[in-house]
């Protein structure tokens, strides 16, 4: 689980209500039905104005994405080529049939299913690059969506306090009602604004960040696949694949002093 997004929502929700709570307010009057259709609705309604059904309708799933924790591959995937390649060198691109078989990443098996097809090392390439470009955009438009509504929500709250205040002007008669009402319209910007930047938008970063982490270890993979095509020696290919790390976790890999055939 990513406790990185569950402890910052946390910890912004209490930031704003303790900070609220210290100056004397009251946490009832934090809520209010009204202010809540407004910009909560307003947002769903524009969203699904601007992007298709089935993008929205992802929300809650692609928000789920941002509390489990993606699995970092990198290492796994440095062993596997090592291990492929030693392979390749030793029996020939088609040992790699059997060993194909058994790889559960999909993006692996067909790039190495091209190798032992014979395809030409470009198109092997290209292939697989579009493979990453159409993922990238699948993934843009998830994020997308969530800094949309980043958008939408404080222009909403906005909206719903103009709104609160013809309330109020039309009711000048009542002035011991004025208050109230004048806090009630200033909660729907409170909410646009407070929604957008302790949900929307970090929830988009996030989603952003793990689709360049994904985008990377393909980049990785396709780099090892054409590295096997080529023949080039598992140690080599060790070292190019770990280019693609931090230097902090390069450093851990070759202290870890994983094998690597000769």
């Amino acid at each position: 689980m990513n406790i990185a997004t569950i402890l910052g929502l946390i910890l912004g929700v209490a930031a704003l209500v303790v900070g609220y709570l210290m100056e004397g307010g009251a946490l009832a009057s934090l809520f209010a039905p009204t202010a809540l259709i407004i910009v909560f609705g307003g947002t769903i309604a524009t969203t699904l104005v601007s992007y298709p059904l089935n993008a929205v309708l992802k929300l809650p799933k692609l928000a789920l994405l941002t509390v489990i924790s993606p699995k970092h591959r990198t290492e796994e995937i440095i062993a596997l080529f090592l291990k492929l390649s030693d392979l390749a060198r030793r029996d020939g691109l088609l040992a790699l049939e059997t060993e194909a078989q058994n790889i559960e990443d999909p993006f692996i098996q067909k790039g190495v299913n091209l190798v032992i097809d014979g395809t030409d090392s470009e198109v092997v390439e290209e292939i697989l690059m579009n493979d990453i470009a159409s993922m990238e955009e699948r993934h843009r438009v998830n994020y997308k969506v969530f800094e949309s509504m980043g958008g939408y929500a404080p222009t909403m709250g906005v909206l719903g306090t103009v709104m609160g205040m013809v309330v109020v002007l039309s009711n000048l008669a009542e002035p011991e009602h004025l208050g109230h009402s004048i806090a009630v319209a200033f909660l729907a910007t409170l909410y646009g604004v407070g929604s957008a930047n302790l949900i929307y938008l970090p929830l988009a970063s996030k989603l952003k960040l793990q689709s360049e982490h994904e985008a990377m270890e393909r980049r990785m993979i396709v780099q090892g696949i054409l590295a096997i095509q080529r023949g080039d020696n598992p140690a080599i290919v060790g070292e190019q694949l770990t280019s693609f790390l931090s230097s902090a976790q390069a450093k851990r890999r070759r202290d870890a002093d994983l094998p690597q055939a000769a």
